[in-house]
């Protein structure tokens, strides 16, 4: 089964990550750091949209192409 989490201010983000096959982050801003170095340090795929370049973190054109590419498998 797959779902997208969407959250904001005041979600439990850390918990989403947790339970996160992959993560998607669009546009982040200093908030949304956390949860990307959390989500790396658990092995779990992060997919940026936005002015990230960050290592280990694969970039998507925009939305739809980053949920698409979190809802394949990690190959390997």
């Amino acid at each position: 089964m797959a779902f997208i989490a969407v959250c904001g201010p005041g979600d439990p983000d850390r918990l989403i990550v947790r339970a996160a096959d992959a993560v998607v982050a669009i546009r982040g801003g200093w908030g949304t750091l956390p949860e990307v170095a959390l989500a790396r340090r658990l092995g779990r795929p992060v997919i940026g949209v936005g002015p990230w370049e960050l290592d280990g973190i694969e970039r998507a054109p925009d939305g739809a192409a980053a949920a698409a590419r979190a809802l394949v498998p990690a190959a390997g």
